[in-house]
C-alpha cells in the first residue's frame, strides 16, 4: 500500500472535529441540559407548595346540592376539592366569575371540583356553566349556613369573604386564595396543577380486521 493510499484512509480533520463535538454534546453538554432542567423543574414545584400551609383535616358533612344530589364529603378523597362560600348577591356575583375563569383551566379533570354554598335568601344562578360542569351549589337554611361559614372562617383563621379554599386529595385544608385578584387566580392555577396527578392517557390498541 503506497504512502497516499495511507492518507487518503486516515479521517480527515473536519470529520475528527465534528466527532469531538458530538462526543462533547452528549457526554457534557445533555447531561447538563437534563440537570439544568430537572433542577428547574424542582424549585418550581418547591416555590408553589411553599404557597401552601395545613390548617388540618376538613370537617365532615353532609348536604343537598341545589339539584337535588347528594354532597358527602367523604367522598372527596383523592380529588383536589374548591369551597366557595357567597353570603350575598355582590360575592355571588365576584365569586362566580372568579370560578368560571378556573373552570375553563380543569374542564376536562374530573379530579378538580367546585363546591359553592350560599344562604337560602339569595338566589344562586349557575348558567353560566353548562350541565355537566364541575361546580355544584349547595344552598343553606340561614343558620346553618352561618354555622358553616363561622366554622370555615375559623379554621383557615381568616375571613372568607371572596375565598376558594383550596383541600387536597387527602382532604388536607391546604389555603384560602382571593377569587378578586389576578395575581391569587394565577396561584390557584398553578398549585392546583402541580397537586394534581399527570392525566392518564389510554393506550392506543391495534383493531383487527375482523373487528372493524
Amino acid at each position: 500500500m503506497t504512502q497516499k493510499d495511507t492518507r487518503n484512509k486516515r479521517p480527515s480533520r473536519f470529520r475528527v472535529a465534528f466527532m469531538f463535538i458530538l462526543l462533547t454534546i452528549l457526554l457534557v453538554v445533555t447531561p447538563y441540559a437534563s440537570w439544568y432542567y430537572l433542577t428547574k423543574g424542582l424549585d418550581y414545584r418547591k416555590a408553589q407548595l411553599a404557597l401552601l400551609d395545613d390548617f388540618g383535616t376538613m370537617p365532615s358533612g353532609n348536604w343537598l346540592a341545589m339539584n337535588g344530589d347528594s354532597i358527602d364529603t367523604e367522598l372527596w378523597s383523592g380529588q383536589i376539592t374548591l369551597i366557595v362560600i357567597s353570603s350575598n348577591l355582590e360575592q355571588q356575583q365576584i365569586n362566580l366569575e372568579g370560578i368560571q375563569r378556573l373552570h375553563t383551566q380543569f374542564h376536562d379533570r374530573s379530579d378538580v371540583r367546585f363546591y359553592h354554598f350560599v344562604p337560602e335568601e339569595i338566589q344562586s344562578d349557575n348558567s353560566a356553566f353548562d350541565s355537566d360542569s364541575m361546580l355544584t351549589t349547595a344552598i343553606l337554611p340561614k343558620e346553618e349556613f352561618l354555622r358553616f361559614a363561622d366554622q370555615w372562617s375559623g379554621l383557615i383563621k381568616k375571613g372568607i369573604e371572596n375565598q376558594l379554599i383550596l383541600i387536597d386529595r387527602s382532604l388536607q385544608v391546604r389555603q384560602a386564595f382571593s377569587l378578586n385578584s389576578e395575581k391569587s387566580l394565577k396561584e390557584v392555577v398553578q398549585v392546583i396543577a402541580v397537586l394534581l396527578p399527570p392525566k392518564k392517557v389510554e393506550r392506543p390498541s391495534l383493531i383487527r380486521e375482523s373487528e372493524k
